[in-house]
This record gives structure tokens, C-alpha cells and sequence, in this order.
């Protein structure tokens, strides 16, 4: 598997940022969701060109290593005390990406979400800066000799 780097693309190098939500008593702001970098040594791209390659292996975000993500806090509405006082964020939900794996992995993709139960929207969308646009699955094996 290859891949072509552009930035703007969506599969995911870093963490993302979630999205604003809010409910009747406060406004929960956008935040970071960690996760775990796992490099994926079967699955390569090209810093270089055709006739001098320079190969990198791909960071892939690993959702099953963030959790629990850390709650997000809330922000009062005039006159109200926030309930929940912090909102939880359980789990990340594949929303765009739900077939896609990479050595096991499920591929957190712009769009996918984390979810944020009492406050509203439910899931949160992620956004991030992603790295990879161009994923060409099954063609153009890369063969580098051993030395």
C-alpha cells in the first residue's frame, strides 16, 4: 500500500480537535483528543519521486488507545451552573469510517466523531490536520531489498 502526501487530505497523522457543543445550561468548547501514534511498517509512502524514492512509514491514529479521553469543561450560561459540570467523551465514533482498517486498525478519517452525551451535537465531529490524500490500497507494491 502507498501513499501520495498532500496536506488538506483526510486520513488523520495527528490528533484532532472536536467540535463546539452546548446544552440548556452551557457551551462545551472544541478539544484536542489524544491518541496513540502506532507506525504501520507494511504500509509505506514516498517522500521522493519515482526515480529516487525516499520511503516513510505511515502514522496511523489508533482510537482504541485514547480512551478515556479526557472531559470536556463546561462553560456557564449567564445565570446557570453547567451540568454536566464537564462533558464526558467516552468513545470515538466511526462516523465516515467504518470499514477501513490498516493492520488492524481502524482509520480515523475527517468526520469521524467523538461522542459527548448530554450536550448537543452528539457525537462531536473531529477535525484535524491530516497528512495522507492519495490511497491506493492493493496496487503498486513497494519492494525494498534488505540489507
Amino acid at each position: 500500500m502507498t501513499f501520495t502526501p498532500n496536506p488538506g487530505a483526510p486520513l488523520y497523522e495527528v490528533a484532532e480537535v472536536d467540535t463546539l457543543s452546548e446544552n440548556i445550561t452551557a457551551t462545551y468548547p472544541p478539544l484536542a483528543v489524544p491518541f496513540v501514534m502506532k507506525p504501520t511498517p507494511t504500509i509505506l509512502y514516498n517522500l521522493g519521486t519515482d526515480e529516487e524514492p525516499q520511503y516513510q512509514t505511515v502514522k496511523i491514529v489508533d482510537v482504541t488507545k485514547g480512551i478515556p479521553y479526557p472531559p470536556v469543561p463546561g462553560v456557564a450560561k449567564p445565570g446557570m451552573t453547567p451540568l454536566p459540570p464537564q462533558l464526558p467523551r467516552p468513545v470515538v465514533v466511526p462516523v465516515k469510517n467504518t470499514t477501513v482498517f490498516f493492520e488492524d486498525i481502524l482509520v480515523t478519517v475527517d468526520g469521524d466523531a467523538v461522542a459527548g452525551p448530554g450536550a448537543l451535537p452528539d457525537p462531536r465531529i473531529l477535525h484535524g490536520s491530516p497528512l495522507y490524500d492519495n490511497i491506493i490500497i492493493g496496487t503498486n507494491p513497494i519492494v525494498i531489498p534488505f540489507l
